[in-house]
């Protein structure tokens, strides 16, 4: 009898027969015991696990990195094709920043030490790490020093930079350390600055001035009277005079002053001041202040000691037609005397100029009763300008400088006299009193004269004159017998046009503690690397003949467009304490509205 065996076989011999986690897969199922995982799962955890059974891992996980193509397998990659992953792929890069992805010596974290040419570290500049390669700063005037902006550092020289940063102008090849126009002898208005003195009130006019030269409270040390015609206060009133004594480095405020003058804003035209000596005996200088013009004007000696007052407080004053709008109030001498300036119409009804000395304590009254009255004769503006002289004939009176546009003797030119002490009654200047003659290229009505003290080392004082006309300064050795305008013994001139309104305002005095008198000459519309900054030059005395702008022992630059550095300057004490006398400089510290700054600086050579 034949038997038959069937032998069976499984029907799916690729995968499990039965859905062990009961995810609902079986043959796909690429976990059995997890049912978590399974096609079709999320993906979206950076556990390690293929999830959804499509052998990639955790692609679809919010916290996956982007990766790309790094052939060179720095770690750096270039732009292209993106992977998500949590972990790194071969081939992939965490960055999209080499700059070769051929070398993998070659990647942002490279070390660009060797001069071989090759940008190894990707920032575009090639080999500035190397310890050979040259720092290299822009020349753009060619002179072989550059400017300070940033330098480049490569590892040959490059057309154009330079291995400085030394050039004080960029754009003047005479303008170097060693050149016509010596860089070394230059520093920025911010560098030569320790403080400064701000209003905390915008201003409306430029026409700041600034007087030195007096110890207002006996403590050793020369104080400023600052005289600021625009300035507005709260309360309406317009203008201001201060007394500032020494004080230490920072920014202080005038309203902080040992004495402050307020001005109605009628009164305050043509504002301007001076020392008055001290007229009340309290041991502290007191002020002249002139206000008012066009026949309304009026001078006032105001006390020092007041922090605020007004011309109500004053100790005495002067009336008349007081017509003369440059005209200012000033002392010469310990309290010798304070002198008025009528002009064009004087009291006395003629039409001649006149100066009016008014001696030291009189009390207030008309011009017309002062006990002195100085004329050349007739001539209309006659002491226009005017300045104390110092002792000029050694006689131990303070002497004058009387400006006289033009006269009887000076029609065209005119003149500046050097009046001579005492002063009493009336006076014709030009019946015997010296006069420095105007001439074609320096007229007297275009200048201003000022006491310059011993420049040349001879023991008596000497005369500076500057002018808008020239460009520049000039010192007379012997004013009481210069013959003309044309005879200076010292003169610094603009040869080459680095100033502009060069000699806006002079001063001298010993700037560096050396015993010996110096020269400040400013220039508020020079423009040097900004339009219209300003400049101050000093000049180291003892000074003889012929100097350039240019040669200036030192020169302080505004630094900053249309600053207006340089309105005015005055010699100071040792504000700083650093054993050496300090110089206060009139600017702006903003352009529009106008805001009244001045800086106190230490100007050294």
């Amino acid at each position: 009898m034949w038997m038959l065996f069937v032998v069976g076989c499984p029907l799916d011999p690729a995968g499990p027969l039965t859905d062990d986690d009961g995810d609902g897969f079986t043959t796909t199922d690429c976990a059995p015991n997890d049912a978590a995982v399974h096609p079709g799962a999320p993906d979206d955890n950076c556990d390690g696990v293929d999830d959804d059974c499509d052998g990639t891992l955790d692609e679809a996980s919010p916290t996956a990195a982007l990766w790309y193509p790094d052939a060179d397998n720095d770690g750096w990659g270039i732009s292209g094709e993106l992977v998500a992953a949590c972990v790194k792929p071969e081939g992939y890069g965490a960055h999209s920043t080499d700059c070769d992805d051929t070398d993998a010596s070659i990647h942002p974290e490279a070390a660009d030490d060797v001069c071989d040419g090759v940008d190894h570290d990707c920032d575009g500049e090639t080999n500035e790490d190397a310890p050979e390669a040259i720092s290299q700063w822009i020349d753009a005037d060619g002179d072989g020093f550059g400017s300070e902006a940033e330098p480049i550092r490569v590892c040959e020289l490059v057309e154009g930079y330079a291995t400085n940063a030394d050039d004080c102008i960029d754009t003047r090849a005479d303008a170097s350390p060693g050149g016509a126009i010596d860089c070394s002898r230059w520093s920025s208005r911010s560098e030569a600055t320790w403080g400064s003195l701000g209003t905390g009130d915008k201003q409306d006019t430029l026409d700041v001035k600034l007087t030195g030269g007096r110890d207002a409270d006996g403590d050793g040390h020369g104080d400023l009277l600052a005289i600021l015609p625009g300035e507005t206060h709260q309360d309406g009133t317009f203008g201001a005079a201060y007394l500032v004594t020494g004080s230490g480095p920072g920014e202080n405020l005038l309203s902080g002053a040992r004495a402050r003058v307020e001005v109605a804003n009628a009164e305050s035209t043509w504002l301007s001041g001076g020392w008055a000596g001290d007229w009340d005996g309290d041991g502290t200088q007191d002020l002249a202040v002139r206000t008012g013009a066009y026949g309304g004007a009026e001078v006032c000696v105001v006390s020092g000691t007041l922090a605020s007052s007004t011309l109500s407080d004053s100790l005495a004053c002067w009336t008349g037609a007081l017509d003369n709008v440059a005209s200012k109030a000033d002392a010469a001498g310990e309290g010798a005397w304070v002198m008025v300036v009528a002009s064009t119409e004087a009291v006395d009804e003629t039409s001649e100029g006149a100066a009016y000395i008014a001696p030291f304590g009189a009390p207030s009254g008309l011009v017309s009763e002062a006990s002195a009255r100085l004329s050349d004769g007739g001539s209309v503006g006659f002491a226009d300008q005017y300045a104390e002289a110092g002792d000029v004939d050694g006689d131990g009176l303070t002497d004058l400088y009387l400006t006289a546009p033009s006269d009887d003797a000076h029609p065209t030119f005119g003149a500046i006299y050097v009046v001579l002490a005492p002063f009493v009654g009336a006076r014709d200047v030009a019946d015997g009193d010296h006069a420095l003659a105007g001439t074609a290229s320096l007229r007297a009505a275009r200048g201003y004269p000022e006491n310059a003290g011993d420049m040349d080392g001879d023991g008596s004082p000497d005369m500076l004159f500057w002018s808008s006309v020239i460009e520049g300064a000039m010192v007379f050795a012997d004013p009481l017998h210069a013959a003309t305008l044309e005879e200076p013994a010292i003169k610094i001139e603009d040869t080459s046009g680095i100033g502009e309104s060069v000699g806006s305002a002079t001063t001298t005095g010993d700037g560096n503690g050396d015993g010996v008198v110096d020269l400040f000459v400013a220039a508020e519309s020079s423009s040097f690397l900004y339009a219209d900054e300003g400049a101050l030059f000093a000049f180291a005395g003892p000074l003889a003949g012929t100097r350039s702008l240019e040669s200036a022992d030192a020169v302080v630059a505004g630094g900053t467009a249309y600053g207006g550095f340089g309105t005015d300057v005055a010699i100071l004490g040792d504000w700083s304490g650093d054993g050496a006398p300090d110089v206060a400089v009139a600017g702006l510290s903003s352009y529009w509205p106008y805001e009244a700054e001045i800086d106190l600086m230490s100007v050294s050579w």
